[in-house]
């Protein structure tokens, strides 16, 4: 049982009001439901579609390619309609592929993989890519990648100056 008291209180104006006072007891009760609250909610099925983690490594003419952009866009679908997972490359080349959260992985299916390196002084979105434009551009990109429910092998991009 929760326990408390309702406190009456005199105010300036000569009104009176009304407030409740929890005891330590009913304090105690409520935290003690956080935990299960919490645990109720975890794991429930979101508006999206599930994904699947997919890590990889891009290398360029056989050197990590630090800070390179690698997105995958759908084969099948409307890509203007579906979400387009992504990941930067740390200074080893290796990357976590993010759909809604970082590091979450991708939707199950067949993607055309773009890849696009740019100066670390360039704006993201700006700026000369250090890699041949095939890659960076989804209708041109040899890339392609299958994301399975089950577990997926690390994406291994070797990209070369000679595309």
């Amino acid at each position: 049982m929760v326990r408390g008291s309702f406190l009456r209180s005199g105010s300036a104006g000569g009104g009176t009001s009304i407030r409740w006072a929890p005891t330590p007891s009913s304090c105690r009760f409520w935290i003690s439901l956080l935990p299960i609250i919490g645990f109720a909610s975890y794991g429930r099925s979101s508006d999206h579609p599930p994904v699947f983690p997919v890590k990889g490594q891009v290398f360029y003419d056989g050197r990590p390619a630090a800070g390179a952009v690698v997105v995958l866009y759908p084969v099948d679908g409307d890509v203007a309609k579906t979400s387009r997972p992504r990941g930067r490359a740390d200074g080893k080349g290796d990357f976590d592929l993010a759909t809604y959260r970082a590091g979450d992985g991708a939707q199950a299916g067949t993607y055309v993989v773009t890849v696009e390196w740019k100066r670390a002084e360039d704006n993201p979105e700006q700026g000369a890519d250090l890699l041949p434009p095939i890659y960076g551009d989804p209708k041109t990109s040899p890339l392609r990648v299958t994301v399975t429910p089950i577990s997926n092998a690390p994406l291994v991009l070797r990209l070369t100056a000679k595309r």
